[in-house]
């Protein structure tokens, strides 16, 4: 119905005696368009401060493969920098993606893209298993979830035309 569904799950888990904090995240949507048509600007993660609001800064570089994003919110106590790396998508698969270092260092997930009925359909899964973060478990998910359904649905509205 062409609803964006996010989902994100924080809580603490007591590994060898200490607590970590763990994170799961799901976010689906399907675009009006075909991949290949959607992906020619949704690839683009070095113009995605120009599509969402959080994203103050973003860059590629095509021969680390490494995407940084400067976010800024208001529902976040501090400002972040996320450097992570992620293949340029430019057609349907399965794209893993792997936070290495900085803020939830260890996240792993993947991007699945696919053709589906003329459409295509982003499906974002995330795990992270670390130490606190020091961010409330429930303004964690909270923002995890907001963010993830807001940057869908943006990136699946401005790419709609090219």
């Amino acid at each position: 119905n062409n609803e964006i569904i996010a989902v994100a799950k924080v809580f603490d888990k007591k590994i060898n005696n200490s607590v970590s904090q763990t994170l799961s995240i799901y976010g689906s949507g399907l675009h009006p368009r075909s991949c290949q048509f959607a992906l020619r600007k949704l690839s683009l993660y070095e113009n995605y401060h120009k599509y969402v609001g959080i994203i103050k800064q973003s860059q590629y570089d095509d021969t680390t493969g490494r995407v940084k994003f400067f976010i800024k919110s208001s529902l976040l106590p501090f400002s972040m920098r996320m450097n992570f790396k992620l293949p340029r998508i430019t057609k349907t698969g399965i794209y893993p993606f792997t936070f290495d270092k900085g803020f939830l260092k260890d996240l792993k997930g993947h991007i699945h893209v696919f053709d589906q009925d003329k459409k295509c359909l982003f499906i974002l899964t995330t795990d992270f298993v670390g130490p606190d973060t020091g961010i409330n478990n429930i303004i964690l998910e909270f923002f995890s979830q907001a963010v993830v359904k807001l940057a869908l649905e943006n990136l699946i509205r401005i790419s709609k035309t090219y």
